[in-house]
């Protein structure tokens, strides 16, 4: 990941590595993945303040379609920016099953910015 080589892959445990399959997209791009994240969050309350608009008027196909882009839009944000949903689950909704894995993303996260530290050196 840094200089275009891969990190080695023996300084990752399986919990790890499953983290890094997972939100792949999130720890090669971050910048655009935060920022991707941000916008389906704003597609997601946009969309919840129109579908009520549109379940007013009658407009129920219209509502469906909305519907479904509002459920893609949470589960695309999710992705794109796990750090920040997984600290939110475990630290406000108390959700521990979640603990795990937001250890693995945080150690991943904390192993790629130091090895980076360690390429500038």
């Amino acid at each position: 990941m840094t200089n275009g080589t891969p990190l080695d892959l023996n300084q990752w445990s399986e919990k790890e590595k499953e983290v890094l399959v997972k939100y792949h997209l999130y720890f090669c791009y971050p910048l655009v993945s935060k920022f991707n994240s941000s916008f389906a969050s704003a597609v997601y309350l946009f969309g919840s303040i129109l579908l009520i608009w549109l379940l007013w008027n009658g407009l129920w196909l219209n509502s469906i379609i909305l519907l479904i882009n509002i459920v893609a839009s949470v589960l695309i944000s999710n992705k794109l920016n796990p750090r920040l949903f997984l600290h939110n689950a475990v630290e406000r909704q108390n959700k521990l099953n979640l603990l795990d894995e937001m250890w693995a993303v945080d150690s991943v996260c904390e192993k790629i910015i130091g090895d980076l530290n360690k390429d500038k050196k």
